[in-house]
């Protein structure tokens, strides 16, 4: 027979806190290491220098810091890069992502 400890409520909580910190830093790190991708490849096969690459970093943060939980923006997002460019993306399913983040807000509330 194995050994189980039941955690406290605060316990569980605590552990909920570290699982969600630990999940957005390694989002971040995996964000950061794409940014860094496009970066190199801006200054490697484009001849970016230091100052536009820079800049284009200052507006990516800008931009997304603007509109932050803004779901519009990511619709004209879509309509610029596929309608308008013909860019290869799919258009984002809102109603599966707005199902998916209720889905995890209620397994966190339980």
């Amino acid at each position: 027979m194995k050994a189980r400890r039941v955690l406290s409520k605060e316990e569980r909580k605590a552990c909920q806190r570290f699982i969600v910190e630990e999940i957005e830093r390694n989002k971040n790190v995996e964000l950061t290491r794409f940014l860094k991708v496009i970066c190199y490849i801006l200054n490697d096969e484009f001849g970016f220098g230091k100052g536009r690459v820079e800049k284009l970093i200052d507006c990516l943060n800008g931009f997304m810091e603007e509109n932050k939980g803004n779901e519009i923006f990511w619709d004209k997002i879509d309509e610029h890069l596929i309608d308008k460019m013909g860019l290869p993306f799919k258009h984002e399913d809102y109603e599966e992502c707005e199902q998916f983040m209720k889905e995890n807000n209620r397994k966190r509330n339980i």
